[in-house]
């Protein structure tokens, strides 16, 4: 669970780094959600969608949330797990370290533009 709040609070970073306004910032944030967690199979189940949108859903790092804790309530141990929670740590790990580069980027234009 600390993992996906780790994700979520990188990926609401990185969207601030890049967008410079605040009104487009929540619209932003809803606009990339939405498609993420309904591929990744939050809103409805998983095995509803065709093939391809499976194939897609697969790639979502809150698809790999709710394999970890579907396996965690399932009682398969830690080896069953730790993929999906390497994986989810590392995008959230990028997302993060996206943001700082993007912040400073953002900090050095205002900077030359002053």
């Amino acid at each position: 669970l600390l993992l996906s709040v780790f994700v979520a609070v990188s990926f609401g970073l990185f969207v601030a780094s890049i967008i410079k306004k605040k009104q487009v910032y929540g619209l932003a944030t809803n606009v990339a959600f939405m498609p993420i967690f309904m591929l990744s199979g939050a809103f409805w189940p998983f095995e509803f969608m065709s093939e391809t949108i499976q194939k897609i859903g697969k790639c979502m790092p809150t698809r790999w949330i709710m394999e970890l804790l579907q396996k965690l309530q399932n009682n398969e141990g830690v080896a069953s797990i730790a993929p999906y929670a390497l994986g989810v740590l590392l995008v959230g790990i990028c997302l993060f370290l996206a943001s700082i580069f993007f912040t400073k980027n953002k900090i050095i234009l205002v900077k030359n533009e002053k």
